[in-house]
């Protein structure tokens, strides 16, 4: 048997969710509670929050792979 093994690859559930994504979801959230308590419609809420969202997850994707990029160099 050889000495050397392959590394297991983690699986999705075994990585850690970065924290930057739980600050933007919460803050997505807040948002969306704070319009909807200021009176806008809730269909007007969900299409700016679904804007924030897209560019939330724009963000939070060049975050992970900058971090990546970190760990490789």
């Amino acid at each position: 048997m050889s000495v050397l093994r392959k590394r297991r690859r983690a699986k999705t559930s075994d990585q850690p969710v970065p924290a930057a994504a739980v600050v933007l979801a919460v803050a997505v959230l807040a948002v969306f509670v704070v319009l909807t308590a200021m009176g806008l419609s809730v269909e007007t809420v969900i299409a700016l929050s679904s804007a924030a969202v897209v560019t939330a997850a724009e963000l939070v994707r060049r975050i992970v792979a900058a971090a990546a990029g970190r760990r490789r160099g």
